[in-house]
């Protein structure tokens, strides 16, 4: 991902993204990184207060076999659900450019668009 996409992310949840060395997606992943971050932030916060929010902290946020991989180290099923909402739209969603995207199998699984796969 761009430096300053990723930095509007840490910017605005800096300490669930805090201990991310940096995020390993294509740009367009962005908007889905943003919602799962805000919706975790929110759950957070509300179940555990404004100090909960470095209990979830992420611990790494790549592309994996063409599709999402979040890892953290709580266990909570509700983010859990929040996680796997994110990871099952990264399935359908171009990881270059954000439109509606499938699964290329190539010398990499990839999620591209018909445009950015045909760009390759």
């Amino acid at each position: 991902m761009r430096q300053d996409l990723q930095q509007k992310l840490y910017a605005e949840f800096p300490q669930l993204l805090a201990h991310l060395p940096g995020i390993e997606t294509g740009d367009g992943w962005y908007d889905i990184l943003y919602r799962m971050s805000w919706r975790i932030c929110n759950y957070a916060v509300l179940t555990y207060g404004v100090a909960g929010l470095e209990r979830v902290a992420l611990g790494c946020v790549k592309e994996k076999f063409g599709g999402l991989r979040v890892y953290m180290g709580v266990q909570d099923p509700q983010i859990e659900d929040i996680v796997r909402e994110a990871v099952d739209e990264s399935w359908r969603t171009c990881e270059r450019c954000g439109h509606d995207g499938e699964l290329r199998r190539g010398a990499w699984l990839v999620t591209l668009c018909d445009g950015c796969h045909g760009a390759r």
